[in-house]
């Protein structure tokens, strides 16, 4: 009776070792989770807040700098089976001067006036998002950051943000709207370029696509800048 019930007991006790061990192990694990997560979370902010930096110290507008360039504007609708149609087109030469566009003069003139280039980019850096590595970082040149907005504010445009891993600014910018009214879908899209040391969208692209009574316009708005010079 008493060498069985010794042996019952140390397979009771190997029994208790083996519990502690798979438990210490989950803890483990658990534990290694969030400080990848942590990690993730830091190195996330991290960019984001040298985004932030550099996009405010090189904004043109918000410095008064004096540029010009030349914007080309193309207004296309988008058909059934997703056919693209060239509808009108601008072509027009801006001139800004302490952060306010000071004239323009036109070289192609569109038929409609409501078609006008629109370079204005929103000071989505300025804003709190829930951040996540879109895709998965592989540690290039270029780092991309996705960036979501919490339920309370869904009129806040979310996205994509492609940054220069060592120089911070931000090279591409996609943005989607889940809320905007008077549209089924509304997205914008960016890219920059630097000179002089301010950072300017060279290229934009809007879709979108309207409600109507009985049925939906679709549309895409590209705009594309050359002859970007900064005086000083």
């Amino acid at each position: 009776m008493n060498e069985g019930n010794v042996v019952k007991h140390r397979g009771s006790s190997r029994k208790c070792s083996c519990w502690v061990f798979v438990l210490a192990g989950v803890v483990l694990a658990a534990a290694g989770g969030t400080v990848s997560q942590s990690r993730d979370q830091s190195v996330l902010r991290f960019y984001w807040d040298r985004a932030r930096a550099v996009s405010e110290a090189g904004d043109p507008i918000a410095h008064g700098a004096r540029f010009s360039y030349e914007a080309t504007t193309y207004y296309k609708s988008i058909g059934k089976a997703g056919v693209v149609t060239l509808e009108d087109s601008l072509k027009e030469i801006r001139f800004y001067s302490f952060g306010n566009l000071d004239s323009t003069r036109v070289l192609v003139q569109s038929e409609r006036k409501s078609l006008q280039p629109d370079l204005s980019v929103p000071a989505v850096f300025d804003s709190s998002y829930i951040l996540n590595f879109f895709p998965n970082d592989t540690g290039g040149p270029e780092i991309a950051i996705g960036f979501e907005a919490d339920s309370a504010h869904a009129d806040r445009p979310e996205g994509l943000a492609i940054l220069d891993r060592n120089l911070y600014y931000p090279k591409w910018l996609y943005l989607s709207y889940r809320h905007k009214s008077g549209f089924r879908h509304f997205s914008r899209a960016f890219r920059f370029t630097q000179t002089d040391g301010f950072i300017f969208p060279d290229s934009t692209w809007e879709v979108a696509v309207i409600d109507q009574i009985f049925t939906t316009r679709s549309y895409r708005i590209e705009t594309g800048v050359t002859n970007l010079k900064v005086y000083r």
